[in-house]
């Protein structure tokens, strides 16, 4: 008799050596609503059945176990007059070809192929208690099939060999649902794969291209100390001392020169890694900004060119590290004065926004064309540009400016055309986000 206590929920047994296996399989069906009893054995189901078995409603049993396997079990359960037409469910990873023709005759409902969908167990389960009745009276019927190459009799109800064959045909599609899923899964690990190798081969290619750039820009001024040095020791040795000092200026070009190269990359190295730490203060972007343009006067005047600060109106004072941010500028400065023409103008203008401060750093370059503009601010890249005084550059700089700001919860950003020069603004929030 079936138990019918709660409409759609049913007693199971759970045959299942595994104590891992069965808390698993429990789980998966106790999530369907249902009731659970666990045994550890064929031996130990057969004991519950007896003594509860007018309280269960279906079987559910794992193929290999020692002792007596599910097969045996099945065909007990089967051969109780008390237990007719009690569903059992067999776990299997059907390796072998005759598992079918067994489960058959030992009068199994349906095949479940281990690794299974919980949603396909309790779909079984489901159909299986509630078309039991079907199986409560009828006849069984014997015959013999040809089933890989050997003739063999099968004896077993018409009802149950349907359903058994048609949950093999099911577990079959499950099996190749899941194939079809994690094959691709697979292919998009493989697309991921071959985008992360080809970003990381374009890496490598921008590492082996910076490291000659980097070997290229400290050689020169190694090879000049060099020479320097050995100018200078002629002039000591006449006592000369203003051919000293001149070539110690040199030296001392040189020697910063290299110490800007290192900084610059130590100051790479510091960001990827995530080190960098903001000494936050108040920090007057006017005031910054004219001390930025003094600093870089002289750099102008030696080019002959006009630095213009214009303060449209005067910003409240943002929430910033004054080092990082007097960087971000001196390096647009610097990088305006390196790529203009001689006698040309620069303009500086700051002012206030929506809850934030703006600063364009506007030149009369030869402006850059819109294919390179992304590269801009990428790590180790160069345009097509040529600075105009022969001044030597890592292509560090802006990538190195863009992280700067962002780190301060700002933007930057550049409008150019070939020929028409370069406008780069940067825009700073008062409060830095803290997220």
């Amino acid at each position: 008799m079936m138990n019918t206590t709660r409409e759609g929920s049913y007693s199971v047994l759970v045959v299942e050596d595994s104590p891992t296996q069965a808390v698993q399989i429990a789980a998966d069906i106790e999530s369907g609503g249902h009731d659970v009893t666990l045994a550890g054995s064929a031996e130990e189901a057969r004991d519950l059945l007896l003594n509860e078995g007018a309280q269960v409603d279906i079987v559910v049993s794992d193929i290999v176990m020692p002792g007596e396997d599910g097969f045996e079990l099945c065909t007990w359960i089967n051969a109780q007059p008390q237990f007719e037409g009690l569903p059992v469910i067999l776990l299997t990873a059907l390796r072998e070809r005759g598992d079918v023709v067994r489960g058959i005759n030992a009068g199994a409902d349906s095949f479940v192929t281990k690794p299974y969908s919980a949603e396909f167990l309790l779909n079984q389960i489901d159909y299986l208690v509630r078309n039991r009745r079907d199986r409560d009276q009828g006849h069984f019927d014997s015959m013999e099939i040809n089933y890989d190459g050997q003739v063999m009799t099968v004896t077993s109800h018409p009802r149950k060999i349907v359903d058994l064959l048609l949950s093999t045909y099911m577990n079959a599609i499950e099996i190749n649902r899941e194939l079809f899923e994690r094959n691709n899964e697979l292919s998009r690990m493989r697309d991921q794969l071959e985008k992360t190798n080809r970003e990381l081969a374009s890496a490598n290619e921008q590492k082996n291209e910076f490291l000659g750039m980097v070997v290229h820009d400290l050689r020169h001024p190694i090879g000049t100390i060099r020479g320097y040095a050995s100018f200078l020791r002629d002039a000591v040795e006449h006592e000369d001392k203003e051919d000293a000092l001149s070539l110690l200026d040199g030296v001392e070009r040189s020697a910063n020169r290299m110490l800007a190269i290192i900084e610059e990359l130590l100051d790479v190295s510091a960001i990827e890694s995530g080190k960098v730490k903001l000494r936050l203060t108040s920090v007057s972007i006017p005031a910054l900004l004219q001390q930025t343009v003094e600093l870089r006067r002289h750099d102008a005047n030696t080019k002959g060119m006009q630095i213009h600060l214009s303060i449209l109106d005067e910003p409240d004072a943002i929430e910033g590290d004054w080092s990082k941010l007097m960087q971000v500028f001196d390096n647009l400065l610097s990088n305006a004065i390196k790529y203009s023409p001689r006698g040309s103008r620069i303009d500086v203008r700051v002012g206030s926004g929506p809850g934030a401060v703006a600063v364009e750093v506007q030149d009369q370059g030869p402006g850059i064309a819109a294919s390179e503009q992304e590269l801009l601010f990428q790590p180790f890249s160069r345009t097509s540009s040529v600075p105009t005084g022969g001044e030597a550059s890592t292509g560090l700089g802006l990538a190195i400016v863009r992280k700067l700001v962002e780190a301060h919860g700002g933007t930057i950003g550049v409008e150019s055309e070939s020929g028409q020069g370069s406008l780069f603004r940067v825009v700073l929030p008062y409060r830095r986000s803290r997220g």
